[in-house]
């Protein structure tokens, strides 16, 4: 469950992506629920992230991940063109920084959402429940604190293999 922040996602911006295609290395970031992350019980945290995100089975969508997206990606845009503007033919390992600049700040922006008790509310049964057995805390998408920790990001290449 994560959002790939791509330089070809920046249609105004096609002569920066041919600049970073030119150049190779860093050419994208994924920020979310990285593969492999798991909860203390060895659960897939992207499992329940999905769940919450897209809703199921008892579970309403609270599309944290998509509702950042749509609210912050042109501030990440952004913050790309700022970093990157004239400089990336001169220094290539700019690319890698913006778009680490990116991931920083989509974390921190997604882990913000996982904690405004997004709506809907949950149940009135779940909330007394949840209220009693984690220290008061009913709001929605925050139980354990496992899927705000999991939030992460990775710099990649073109394929989507992490970039060292």
């Amino acid at each position: 469950a994560t959002l790939s922040i791509s330089t070809q996602s920046a249609s105004r911006w096609r002569t920066i992506v041919q600049r970073l295609i030119d150049l190779g290395g860093a050419k994208g970031v994924h920020v979310g629920i990285l593969s492999g992350a798991t909860n203390a019980d060895g659960q897939s945290i992207a499992e329940y992230a999905a769940a919450n995100e897209f809703g199921a089975p008892g579970i309403p969508s609270r599309p944290f991940m998509r509702t950042t997206a749509r609210e912050k990606g042109k501030d990440w845009a952004q913050l790309f063109a700022q970093i990157t503007k004239g400089k990336l033919a001169s220094d290539p390992a700019v690319a890698k920084r913006a778009l680490t600049a990116i991931g920083r700040v989509a974390k921190s922006d997604i882990q913000a959402t996982i904690m405004s008790n997004m709506q809907p509310p949950n149940s009135p049964e779940y909330a007394a429940s949840k209220k009693k057995k984690h220290g008061g805390y009913d709001g929605t998408l925050f139980l354990s604190g496992d899927m705000h920790k999991a939030i992460d990001f990775e710099v990649v290449d073109g394929t989507g293999v992490p970039v060292a």
